[in-house]
């Protein structure tokens, strides 16, 4: 799988903000992926999830787009500005090639069916892309909640960030395994609570994400991609979850 891996939960980081574990510049970035074989990664800015969203989701499009190819950009989305908001998404997705929205109600501090909140999944839907949800964190960021998203709106494509972290897992299988639009990200489930995603859900519906760069505590992505290796250990299953069941979310050819 050596360079087939698609990395769908990532950030980038610039050293701002509690969650913030040190600046990592996109180059280095790129370093670590080539040491862990991964082809792409689907990033997100972790300061523009709590300070100024606009600065930040500029900021990032600066530093990938030096890296083409391995980097895909996702609006991280705050909805309580949202005189603000739907103009910038509309000039990143336009201008900038942003090809992904993210939203963390726990971390941006909003109900995540709110209006605004809302709106993004509209955007999501007009411009055909995914849109991803931090899960498995009450009160605001509960798996069913991101789940009852995709009954209010079943032509987006939703991801369930976190696949229900740690308690909420089996709800979130039960919502992959009713819902054509939801995919489950294995970025954060124990060994063998992954394990159990991947024998229960459905296995065109499950990606990867590390969460990298969202901590200080050391590679994610190593320590994410050794989990699903012990979780999975099918070749041809572990194949559609590094690579080819992201493709159904933004299209390209694996391994191109």
């Amino acid at each position: 799988m050596k360079g087939l891996i698609i990395d769908t939960h990532a950030h980038t980081q610039d050293g701002i903000g509690w969650l913030s574990g040190g600046y990592v510049p996109a180059g280095r970035m790129v370093e670590i992926m080539d040491e862990n074989g991964v082809k792409e990664a689907w990033v997100s800015a972790t300061t523009g999830l709590q300070r100024d969203f606009i600065e930040s989701n500029r900021r990032q499009y600066e530093e990938t787009k030096g890296y083409p190819g391995r980097f895909v950009n996702f609006y991280a989305a705050n909805p309580n500005y949202p005189e603000l908001l739907e103009a910038d998404v509309r000039r990143s997705i336009e201008d900038r090639g942003f090809r992904g929205i993210k939203m963390h109600p726990w971390m941006t501090g909003f109900a995540i069916d709110i209006p605004e909140s809302r709106r993004m999944v509209e955007l999501a839907i007009e411009y055909d892309v995914p849109i991803m949800y931090h899960d498995g964190t009450p009160p605001w960021s509960e798996t069913l909640q991101v789940a009852a998203m995709a009954d209010y709106y079943p032509e987006a494509k939703i991801i369930i960030g976190h696949a229900g972290l740690f308690d909420a897992y089996r709800s979130a299988i039960r919502a992959c395994n009713t819902h054509d639009n939801i995919w489950l990200g294995i970025c954060g489930p124990c060994v063998g609570d992954a394990a159990q995603i991947i024998r229960e859900a459905r296995t065109d519906r499950i990606v990867f994400g590390s969460d990298f760069a969202a901590s200080n505590t050391g590679n994610l992505m190593e320590e994410r991609l050794k989990v699903l290796e012990l979780a999975c250990p099918d070749e041809e299953i572990r194949r559609k979850i590094l690579c080819e069941n992201a493709r159904q979310l933004i299209a390209e050819p694996c391994g191109a």
